[in-house]
């Protein structure tokens, strides 16, 4: 077996809406040899972000937060809000002087201290109204004060060692107006001041930017020269620190990955100093506005992207390139329907696409013209994950070493884009420190995601389903270099049909207000679907493995090592919390923690109604994340966990009853 592919063609009769169409499968032979040496696989995806700052007071966003700390890995690591700082109030003592008053900070920024989230902070927002000009003197440094008190309040509240693990950043997309309304050498004197300030507080908070919005604009490149060679405001030093270079690029994969080569060759031609300076493109979304109803984003696409953008920006930033790329994530974690860019579709009574209090436009713009924010605060709400976000929980399961795929077409580059012959496919191979092997392959229909039906993207237009139609592959791959004699190969999918909530929300036609009922019966569906778990005999350190790919889909495939009788890791913590749902029934949100044993576990969730004797299980094949909602539940009423590894061994259970 060559490195090259191996392609043949099949037929496959697809239905449609449309008569039916024939069309051909692709097969590729593909091979990966664990005893090679391997490469390092860093987690830049482990982010996600939203706007504005003021949604993170509302019950649905914490319940988000609550869902992404629970989530395996956990599956994102980093918050990303805009407008921080509008929840700062200044207040003038009895002397004159204006003193900050952080309540509404802190009660936006302990649901996610809480929740276990690090923070990308950006220093973005105007507290009180009070600096509009940074072109005074007098505001640089009132900036630079407010700054470093910030930071010091941020230190006492959430502890020294979690702050300097946070990322602090300038205003989000200073190139774009709505977010900058201030002059361009106005933000300089702002980061300097920002700089200047964080650095009183502690020098070793980490601090960068400038999150831009355009290709190359002239606000990066003004500030890379700016910290390169430029002078310091406030101190007169040449040059001025940069811990990370942030800017934006949305598009898929591979046109993304080769706009973001183009940043690092700018900054290595023109700023070879900041040539080793890490990377972020921390809105590394496929299209932009975020609220913009498009089709493709209520399935498991969106999952199937964040495997391409991991597996292209490996290929190309981490190894082509030697970068060091810190983040490479969404902006998704807004609030709103199945198919706007979301971690969760959110159910409201009667209009679900109703805004909200806090909630931004459908770019991330604050509504600056809403000086009272009178529309209806989030009372009732049910919140079902998106297929994106349990894709990332899957991408939790990558391992610190990754190894090389071969047998699919090389990529190749053009100015704007790289290309293949199989644009739309991959695997990412990786082991794991408990010694497993994990191997996800996808399948992201190379379509035109801007293409909708009348002009509209909430339906798909025929060209789009055409692509998805004709984009269906067999893939067997050749596993070398395996350490161990017998284990387990177990799989998990994402597609139309697996783990797939909106699929089965369809087949209840579509209901606005959903029953308890069939929020419970979507819970289950959430989860990848485990497909198949069977033991395996690996011979001479060889094993070969065939699936096929349908259009979208992402597929785990774990190989652990070893036999039935390890001892999954008992449930702790175990907690719940409620709220109320869309019909008014009560929703129980679970939480657990479990410790580690060196095996992959999933989670067995039963539930008994107050005055009944048995338990009921609730979550169909197991949960990967460590939470689950449940409504309808009464005080009284009685949950019990369980963690069950592969090979079907449990663990020792715990129970909660509801007050």
């Amino acid at each position: 077996m060559t490195s090259m592919a191996l392609r043949t063609r099949t037929l496959l009769t697809v239905w449609l809406i449309f008569p039916a169409v024939v069309h051909a499968v692709d097969h590729f032979s593909l091979s990966v040899d664990f005893s090679e040496a391997p490469r390092p696989q860093p987690r830049f995806w482990q982010s996600t972000g939203m706007s504005p700052a003021d949604m993170l007071l509302t019950p649905d966003m914490q319940l988000t937060l609550r869902m992404i700390g629970d989530s395996h890995g956990p599956a994102i690591r980093y918050l990303r809000p805009h407008y921080l700082l509008d929840l700062v109030d200044l207040e003038t003592t009895d002397d004159g002087r204006q003193v900050p008053n952080w309540s509404r900070l802190d009660e936006a920024l302990d649901p996610v201290h809480q929740a276990g989230i690090l923070m990308i902070f950006e220093l973005m927002g105007n507290p009180s109204g009070r600096f509009d000009d940074f072109r005074e003197s007098e505001q640089v440094w009132a900036w630079r004060d407010f700054v470093e008190s910030l930071a010091n309040h941020l230190m006492e509240r959430y502890g020294r060692e979690t702050v300097e693990q946070w990322y602090f950043e300038t205003s989000n997309e200073p190139d774009i107006h709505p977010f900058w309304p201030q002059t361009h050498s106005g933000f300089l004197n702002y980061y300097d001041a920002s700089s200047e300030g964080l650095k009183a507080a502690n020098p070793r908070l980490r601090f960068g930017g400038p999150g831009a919005g355009r290709f190359l604009s002239p606000t990066l490149k003004a500030l890379l020269e700016h910290c390169d060679s430029g002078t310091n405001l406030l101190t007169g030093e040449r040059g001025v620190r940069l811990d990370f270079i942030s800017f934006h690029v949305k598009a898929r994969p591979h046109e993304m990955v080769r706009y973001e080569e183009h940043v690092v060759d700018y900054i290595r031609q023109y700023h070879p100093r900041l040539r080793d300076v890490p990377l972020m493109n921390n809105e590394a979304d496929p299209i932009g506005g975020w609220g913009l109803p498009r089709w493709w984003r209520e399935g498991p696409w969106p999952g199937a992207f964040v495997m391409q953008s991991i597996d292209l920006h490996n290929q190309v930033l981490v190894d082509k390139l030697g970068a060091d790329l810190l983040v490479a994530a969404g902006d998704n974690a807004f609030l709103g329907g199945w198919n706007r860019r979301t971690l969760a579709a959110r159910f409201l009574p009667g209009d679900n696409d109703v805004e909200q209090w806090g909630s931004s436009d459908s770019g991330g713009w604050k509504p600056w013209d809403r000086v009272r924010d009178e529309r209806p605060r989030t009372e009732r709400f049910y919140l079902v994950k998106q297929p994106g976000f349990t894709a990332m929980s899957l991408a939790a399961l990558l391992g610190e070493r990754r190894f090389v795929v071969e047998g699919f077409p090389p990529l190749e580059q053009r100015v704007d884009t790289y290309r293949s012959e199989a644009p739309h496919l991959g695997c990412i191979a990786t082991r794991r420190q408990d010694g497993a092997v994990v191997l996800i392959c996808y399948n992201a229909p190379a379509m035109n995601l801007a293409v909708g039906r009348d002009g509209d993207g909430g339906e798909p237009a025929a060209s789009q389903l055409e692509i998805v139609d004709r984009s269906v592959a067999d893939l067997s791959i050749d596993v070398r270099g395996l350490d161990f004699s017998a284990g387990l190969v177990t799989r998990m999918r994402i597609d139309d049909n697996h783990g797939n909530p909106v699929a089965l929300w369809r087949e209840m036609g579509s209901p606005e207000d959903i029953s308890a009922d069939q929020f419970n019966a979507l819970q289950p569906v959430q989860d990848p679907s485990v497909v198949s778990s069977e033991s395996v005999e690996v011979k001479e350190s060889e094993l070969e493995l065939h699936l096929r790919m349908e259009a979208p889909s992402v597929e785990a495939i774990v190989l652990t090592p070893g036999e039935a009788g390890m001892q999954p890791p008992a449930i702790t913590g175990l907690a719940g919390s409620s709220h109320t749902g869309v019909d008014g029934a009560r929703v129980t949100y679970l939480s657990w923690q479990a410790g580690q044993n060196g095996s992959l576990v999933l989670y067995e969730v039963f539930y008994a109604q107050p005055g009944e004797d048995s338990f009921h299980r609730v979550s169909a094949q197991g949960t990967l994340d460590r939470n689950f909602s449940l409504a309808g539940t009464e005080p009284g009423g009685r949950f019990r966990v369980v963690a069950k590894n592969l090979f079907g061994d449990v663990g020792e259970p715990a129970e909660l009853r509801l007050e």
